[in-house]
C-alpha cells in the first residue's frame, strides 16, 4: 500500500510547495548568500503568494547575482534599470531597492558578527524580532521578519498537527 505523506494545508497537492515544504522550510541555513536569498525572497513575496516566488526563483538568482551579497551590495543604477525592466522577476521598485539596502546591512554585520549567521542566530527570540530586524533592514515588517526567521530555522516553524514533520 502507498501510503502518501500528511503535510500542512498550505502545501498540499502542489508538487513545488510540497518540496520546498519537506526540504527547505525550517531548516538551519548557515551560509550567508543562503539566507541573503531566503530575505529577499521574503521581501519579494510581501503581498503576494509563496508559489510565484517559487516559481521565479531561478531568475531571482540570476537577476541578483545568485544571491552573492558582495555583488549585490554593488549594483548601481545601470542594474537596477535592468531589474526594473526584467518581467521574470517581480520588478517592485521598493523591494529592489530594498535588497540592495539589505545586501550593505549583511556586509556590516557580517564585519560586527563574523557572519550573517552569527547575527541571526543571536538574536533575542524573547524580545521583539521585528523591531531588531527593522533596526538593520528595509522591507522587514512582522509577517516578512517571521517568515524569514521560520524559513531559516532560527525560529520554530508552525507545521500543522497531522504534517508529517510535527513535533508538537
Amino acid at each position: 500500500m502507498n501510503k502518501e505523506k500528511i503535510r500542512c494545508a498550505w502545501c498540499r497537492n502542489d508538487p513545488l510547495l510540497s518540496e520546498y515544504h519537506d526540504k527547505e522550510w525550517g531548516k538551519v541555513i548557515k551560509n550567508d548568500n543562503k539566507l541573503f536569498e531566503r530575505m529577499t525572497m521574503e521581501v519579494f513575496q510581501a503581498g503576494l503568494s509563496w508559489k510565484i516566488i517559487l516559481v521565479k526563483r531561478k531568475a531571482f538568482n540570476k537577476a541578483f547575482a545568485e544571491f552573492d551579497i558582495k555583488k549585490v551590495a554593488r549594483f548601481k543604477e545601470q542594474k537596477i534599470k535592468k531589474l526594473l525592466e526584467d518581467k521574470s522577476i517581480i520588478r517592485n521598485p521598493r523591494k529592489i531597492y530594498a535588497t540592495i539596502y539589505n545586501a550593505n546591512a549583511i556586509l556590516e554585520k557580517q564585519k560586527e558578527y563574523g557572519s550573517f549567521y552569527n547575527f541571526v542566530k543571536k538574536l533575542d527570540t524573547n524580545a521583539d524580532l521585528v523591531k531588531q530586524m527593522k533596526k538593520h533592514f528595509k522591507f522587514m515588517g512582522k509577517e516578512t521578519t517571521t517568515c524569514f526567521l521560520m524559513g531559516c530555522g532560527r525560529i520554530k516553524v508552525n507545521h500543522d498537527k497531522n504534517c508529517f514533520l510535527y513535533k508538537g
